[in-house]
């Protein structure tokens, strides 16, 4: 009796492990947070014993946050980018899992009135639920959670099982955060570059103007770019040069008082 017990301990330590492995090799193949963060929901609720299995980040500061990936064995009312009640629950844990522990909520159904997001997590069969942080460098990013049919709490080997898949989600993140940022830096450097060589090559001041905010209309989105001067004494405006996606009074070209703009 005790060698099979030792068997399936094995087994299952074994099974976990191809599991990190497999949402490892997951994460280096996705260039997205949501692949990611699919890729890993997926896998964990083949091995842990729950209804559903999600991931939400927090953009800024925590607070309900986004849902980015959900995975459940049973239909639901929940999408990608719009709120679930687990959002709202993880934002009253906030304090706890940004220390790097995991969260329990053992029983869903006396928040029901209070928290009516809960609701539909109660009608999906959700009993309780556990987080797990992305926590990096003491900065809380997002929760992983999954979804109990049952009240109460996960054992304590699925809890260390969970909270390593949060780790592996935490880390690349950040990581792809860094990626996105150092490329729209490389972007915008070479959009100064291109410029200044641009300006290099015009002879007017119209031709100048003209070439910087059809370069910023591409790097930034927005809805217009423009080069506005004023006069000497700042009463009057000329519009150099405007690139804007939709018509506009005020093109190129257009002069006049400047108490008549409106900034």
């Amino acid at each position: 009796l005790e060698h099979a017990r030792v068997e399936d301990e094995r087994r299952r330590l074994t099974e976990r492990l191809e599991t990190l492995h497999e949402i490892g090799r997951a994460i280096l193949a996705s260039d997205t947070i949501e692949g990611i963060a699919g890729a890993a929901v997926d896998r964990v609720l083949t091995q842990i014993q729950c209804t559903r299995v999600s991931v939400t980040v927090f953009d800024l500061e925590p607070g309900p946050g986004r849902l980015i990936a959900v995975a459940s064995r049973k239909p639901h009312h929940f999408h990608v980018g719009g709120k679930s009640g687990t959002q709202f629950l993880a934002a009253r844990e906030t304090s706890r899992l940004a220390a790097g522990l995991l969260a329990t909520v053992p029983d869903l159904r006396p928040l029901v009135r209070d928290l009516p997001e809960v609701a539909d997590l109660v009608e999906e069969g959700v009993l309780a639920i556990v987080f797990a942080p992305l926590v990096l460098h003491g900065r809380l990013l997002g929760t992983l959670s999954i979804g109990l049919d049952r009240t109460g709490d996960l054992p304590e080997a699925e809890g260390d099982f969970l909270r390593e898949v949060g780790d592996m989600l935490a880390l690349a993140m950040e990581q792809l955060r860094l990626h996105e940022r150092e490329r729209d830096l490389t972007t915008r450097l070479s959009t100064i570059n291109d410029i200044g060589r641009r300006i290099l090559e015009v002879r007017s001041a119209a031709g100048i103007a003209l070439t910087s905010v059809e370069r910023i209309h591409q790097a930034i989105e927005c809805q217009r770019a423009s080069v506005i001067l004023f006069d000497d004494a700042a009463t009057r405006y000329e519009v150099v040069a405007a690139v804007t996606k939709v018509p506009s009074r005020l093109s190129a070209g257009r002069t006049g008082p400047l108490a008549e703009m409106h900034f």
